[in-house]
C-alpha cells in the first residue's frame, strides 16, 4: 500500500464546516514540504504556492481551489494525531526495509540554544532510533571537555 492510501486511514478530526481540502491532502502536502526542507507553517504554505501546478496534478486538486495557507497547516498540526501519523509512516517505511537484528542504530544529540556555558550544558537531549522505536532520554548536566 502506498503512503497516500495509508494516510487516508487517519481519522479527520475537523468539523463539517470549512473543509476546503481532504485531510489526507493536507497530510501529504505537509510531508512533501518537509521532505523538501520546508519547516514551519509559513514555509509549508510557500512550498505549496511555489509548486502549485505539480501538486494539483499529483493529488488531483481542482485548479480553482487555492493552495493551503499557513493557518491550514497550523490547524492541521494542532489537530492531527501524532501517534496515528507516526504509526502509519512507520508501517510505510517498513514496506521498503525490514531491519534485521543487530542493525545499526542512528543517534543524535542536541542542546537547547543558550544553555551552554563554559562549565557545561544545562540540558542535552539524546535521541536514538532503531527497529520502530524512538527513545528520548535527558542526560544529567555534563561538563565540556577543554
Amino acid at each position: 500500500m502506498n503512503l497516500i492510501e495509508q494516510l487516508k486511514h487517519i481519522p479527520d478530526p475537523r468539523g463539517r464546516h470549512g473543509q476546503r481540502y481532504p485531510f489526507w491532502v493536507l497530510l501529504v502536502l505537509a510531508l512533501l514540504g518537509s521532505f523538501c526542507g520546508y519547516r514551519g507553517y509559513h514555509s509549508l504554505a510557500t512550498f505549496c504556492r511555489k509548486n502549485a501546478t505539480e501538486i494539483q496534478a499529483v493529488v488531483a486538486l481542482p485548479i480553482d481551489i487555492p493552495m493551503p495557507c499557513m493557518s491550514a497547516f497550523r490547524r492541521l498540526f494542532l489537530q492531527v494525531s501524532d501517534q496515528a501519523l507516526a504509526a502509519i509512516f512507520h508501517q510505510w517505511c517498513l514496506s521498503f526495509m525490514r531491519p534485521s537484528p543487530g542493525s545499526w542504530v542512528g543517534g543524535d544529540g542536541k542542546s537547547i540554544r543558550c544553555t551552554r556555558t563554559a562549565k557545561g550544558a544545562n540540558f542535552i537531549s539524546t535521541v536514538t532510533f532503531s527497529t520502530g522505536s524512538g527513545n528520548d532520554c535527558e542526560l544529567p548536566r555534563t561538563a565540556r571537555s577543554p
